[in-house]
């Protein structure tokens, strides 16, 4: 069956930028309750001629009582962060400059300030011989202004570059090994730590001959890795989150982990005296500081139980930059309902906290959550104890089909009683909403000015057709098109586990469903948004319980959709490639086809493999083992892996497998994909493996989201037809 019109589709559909980012400032009188403000959004976009995804800054002015939209927007070319300060006068940007043509490639850091009102550059500080290369991710950057706009944190990796033949740099300088963080974070990121400008001292030391340059806030703590800095009660005063190595001087994987050993300080930056604020029995991240209408300063964070699944119900803290408590801690979104499914919070927003603009009341925080089966922002009352979901919000200038129930809210930045929030859903590009109103108590009556976003006939006419349904006993989202022939199904477990499959658009999905397949999406036992017991009860059973409801979920299809049985895809990556490989093993005669990305094979065998080695022994049910990357399994742990995982069921195998596999994927290193081709060849199964160069677990380069794309039509167009 030949797909020419997937691909025009497909093409279509990827060619669409994606906010990342967004910061919101005042413009003119902050008092007025109904002024003019600037939105700064961050976005990527696929540029598939030069095979990469390029990074823009779209500026809007924009106003509560008008619908007209003002707009630029500028590529960030060199710019490793950015941002503006609270007034909306400054902005600092952190940028790296690649070297030369024939250089030893080292990069020059610079730390560039402009005035906004004037568009001056007042400031351009070459930080390059203070440290290493700019931290700008969620783990350990961003770059932060006080709150008076005078001063700013970032964090860089304290290593400085390589100098090439440097001789004042020792060999064991040079060579040294320094275990990494782990998926997402190169080699090279070696100890991030936190840096500190001071503009007052920069205007009156910087001087040719004595340059002003940074200074690092702390010089305790050495062994640890800072980052997340925030400003507390003023300029002299930050909080940052430190990542501790384990006793072997080993590091975890980091990214999507919320269970690792970790502290949130304070130091004062002119007597370098650092107070620890966090409690050390959790493992915590995402502190952010605001002063309350009653005059308290307070510090809001994030925290999870340590060791354990890395995704778990978590809390979010609340104490005085003192470290006293203050107010509720909040793990439950209503305290009266005992079927509560707990917060899954990955990080807080960049700025998250709200206030009524005009008697500067009402303090509240937002963060993005998972709720069921769809992500969605949740208000917490900084003073008193209420959470409200606000999707209502999200509901005002929406159409049924784009309900807030069969879509997922992210929250990217909050500012006053304003908010600019993502909705995704499977059936359409990225919305971008700039709510008013949240900052008051009934975020109902609140207002939604909805951004223009990227259209195309393909996104009028095509996306329209498809239909998004959620089947409840099975917790599973259906995509198809009820125009075409939906005898072929795709099961499409999520990775994690601890994961959710929500409401999120897909290039590849939606043209998938658009050719005719129902695509099924399965919430297994294990993952979040259904509370502490569900998400635990896969513990021990992994290839067991997820498994099973997954074959539920199937079954669920053919009865209701007509998918075929016999004529199904097992499509997944991660966790979900594990199911792949189970489910086509355990039940041949039901898989006409498989394709799988990066996929845990061998449990026993990733345990000494990957940047997350515990992650093999708490699914496997052995908790309390492998949190030190050099214990490998005990003969009798190795064996209860070995039974869980379905690498010697090759044999029974019948479904084409097509293997897609990252170079540089550090969580499921490509042997264990190879693992599971040589395994099927030696069994004479059809199977074939392409590799992506620079392309880590998730996959998602330019090269392997297209090349990916295309060599699945090919597969289906011979072997799924």
């Amino acid at each position: 069956m030949a797909h020419t019109h997937t691909r025009k589709l497909f093409n279509q559909l990827y060619d669409s930028p994606a906010v990342t980012s967004a910061q919101l400032r005042p413009l003119g009188d902050s008092s007025s309750a109904n002024h003019a403000y600037v939105a700064h959004l961050t976005q990527t976009q696929p540029h598939t001629q030069r095979q990469t995804k390029v990074k823009t800054q779209r500026t809007l002015l924009l106003n509560d009582s008008d619908e007209s939209i003002h707009s630029t927007a500028a590529e960030l070319v060199d710019v490793t962060d950015q941002a503006v300060d609270k007034h909306g006068n400054r902005q600092a940007i952190l940028r790296t400059l690649n070297g030369s043509s024939g250089s030893d490639g080292k990069k020059t850091l610079y730390v560039d300030i402009y005035n906004l009102q004037s568009g001056h550059r007042t400031h351009s500080i070459n930080v390059t011989t203070s440290h290493g290369l700019f931290c700008a991710d969620p783990t350990f950057g961003r770059v932060r202004w006080s709150p008076c706009g005078r001063a700013l944190v970032y964090t860089a990796d304290r290593r400085k570059q390589s100098d090439g033949d440097d001789d004042a740099v020792s060999l064991f300088e040079k060579r040294r090994y320094v275990p990494s963080w782990g998926e997402q974070f190169p080699p090279t990121l070696q100890q991030p730590r936190v840096y500190y400008m001071d503009l007052d001292k920069a205007d009156q030391l910087h001087t040719p001959d004595t340059p002003y340059l940074p200074v690092e806030v702390t010089a305790d703590l050495p062994t640890h890795s800072l980052g997340q800095p925030q400003f507390g009660r003023s300029k002299k005063e930050v909080i940052f989150t430190a990542y501790a190595n384990q006793h072997d001087e080993s590091r975890l994987g980091i990214i999507y982990c919320q269970n690792r050993p970790s502290a949130i300080h304070a130091v004062d930056v002119d007597t370098r005296r650092t107070t620890q604020l966090s409690d050390a029995s959790r493992s915590v991240r995402s502190p952010r500081c605001t002063t309350l209408s009653n005059g308290r300063h307070v510090v809001v964070f994030l925290s999870n139980e340590l060791d354990g699944p890395h995704a778990s119900n978590c809390r979010v803290e609340c104490i005085t930059t003192d470290g006293n408590p203050y107010g509720m801690g909040w793990s439950r979104i209503n305290r009266h309902d005992t079927n509560d499914p707990g917060l899954y919070i990955d990080q807080l927003p960049y700025e998250p906290f709200l206030w009524d603009e005009v008697d500067g009341g009402n303090d509240a925080l937002l963060a993005t959550s998972i709720l069921g089966s769809r992500k969605t922002v949740l208000r917490f009352e900084l003073i008193g104890e209420d959470v409200q979901d606000i999707s209502i919000l999200a509901d005002a200038q929406q159409s049924h089909t784009s309900r807030s129930s069969h879509s997922s809210l992210d929250c990217l930045a909050a500012f006053g009683s304003r908010a600019i929030i993502s909705q995704s859903t499977f059936t359409a590009a990225q919305q971008i909403l700039v709510c008013s109103g949240v900052g008051a108590h009934d975020a109902a009556q609140g207002q939604t000015k909805t951004l223009h976003r990227h259209t195309s006939r393909a996104f009028e006419q095509i996306l329209s057709t498809l239909a998004v349904e959620f089947d409840a006993r099975t917790k599973s989202w259906i995509l198809y098109s009820p125009t075409g022939k939906t005898e072929r199904g795709i099961i499409l477990p999520h990775g994690g586990p601890h994961s959710s499959s929500v409401p999120m658009f897909s290039p590849a999905l939606a043209a998938l469903a658009a050719a005719g397949m129902t695509v099924v999406l399965p919430n297994y036992r294990g993952s979040t948004g259904y509370g502490g017991g569900y998400l635990r009860s896969l513990l021990g059973h992994v290839g067991e319980h997820d498994v099973t409801d997954c074959l539920a979920a199937m079954d669920m299809a053919e009865r209701v959709y007509g998918v075929e049985s016999g004529r199904w895809c097992a499509y997944g990556g991660s966790h979900g490639g594990f199911l792949a490989a189970h489910l086509t093993a355990q039940h041949p005669k039901r898989f006409a086809v498989a394709v799988m990305r990066n996929p845990v094979i061998s449990l026993a065998s990733n345990a000494t493999q990957s940047d997350i080695p515990d992650w093999c022994f708490v699914e496997s049910g052995l908790s309390g083992r492998g949190s030190v990357s050099g214990q490998a399994p005990s003969a009798e742990e190795y064996r209860r892996m070995d039974a869980l995982s379905p690498l010697h069921q090759a044999a029974s195998v019948t479904a084409p497998t097509l293997l897609l596999a990252g170079c540089d994927d550090q969580r499921v290193p490509n042997m264990q994909t190879r693992h599971w081709f040589h395994a099927l060849k030696a069994s004479r199964k059809i199977v074939d493996m392409l590799t992506f160069n620079r392309t880590g677990h998730p996959l998602d380069s330019v090269e392997a989201e297209t090349a990916g794309f295309e060599a699945t039509l090919q597969w289906f167009e011979e072997y799924f037809k």
